[in-house]
C-alpha cells in the first residue's frame, strides 16, 4: 500500500509549469498528448497514422482549433502516416484557411517521406522544430500569416 501511495504521489507531482495544462489520449497505434500554452496549442501525435486512428486525430484538432490560439502540430514521433493521415494534414490547412487559424507542422522522417512523393498544389506550413514552429507563429512574417489555398484531390470536407 505504502508503494502505491509514493508512486501514485510522485505521478501527480510530476504536473506542469502554471499556465501550461496537458490532456493524453490514447489509442491503439497512435498516441495524442495536448500542449495548453499561453497562446499556444501544441498537439504532439505518436506512433502510426492511418485509416484506424486518422478520424481520431482530425477530431482531436477539430474540438481544439481556435483562431486565436496558433496551433503546432507536432508529428515527429509518428514513425507511419498513409494518405488517410495526409487528408488530416489537408483538412487542417482547409479549417485554417477558412477560420484564420495560424497553424505549424513539425514533421518526422516518416511523415517527410509521404510528403514528399504525394502530389499537391500548395504547400503545408512546416517548421524545422517546435522552437522554430513557435517563433514563426508569434512573429509577424507573412509567409506564416495563413497558408495558401489548399485544393483537394479526393474526400470532400466538411468539418473544420
Amino acid at each position: 500500500m505504502l508503494v502505491a501511495n509514493k508512486a501514485r504521489h510522485n505521478k501527480f507531482r510530476a504536473h506542469p509549469p502554471a499556465g501550461t495544462r496537458r490532456l493524453t489520449s490514447g489509442h491503439p497505434g497512435m498516441s495524442l498528448r495536448t500542449h495548453f500554452q499561453p497562446g499556444m496549442l501544441i498537439v504532439q501525435a505518436r506512433g502510426a497514422i492511418e485509416a484506424g486512428n486518422a478520424a481520431r486525430l482530425s477530431d482531436h484538432i477539430t474540438d481544439l482549433a481556435n483562431p486565436g490560439r496558433p496551433l503546432i502540430l507536432d508529428l515527429r514521433g509518428v514513425n507511419f502516416m498513409n494518405d488517410d493521415g495526409f487528408y488530416v494534414l489537408v483538412r487542417i490547412a482547409e479549417c485554417s484557411h477558412r477560420t484564420g487559424m495560424r497553424w505549424a507542422l513539425v514533421a518526422s522522417e516518416a511523415v517527410d517521406r509521404l510528403l514528399s512523393v504525394t502530389p499537391s498544389t500548395y504547400r503545408l506550413p512546416i517548421a524545422a522544430s517546435v522552437d522554430e514552429a513557435m517563433q514563426r507563429l508569434t512573429s509577424h512574417d507573412p509567409a506564416w500569416a495563413l497558408p495558401h489555398r489548399v485544393v483537394t484531390t479526393a474526400k470532400e470536407l466538411t468539418r473544420c
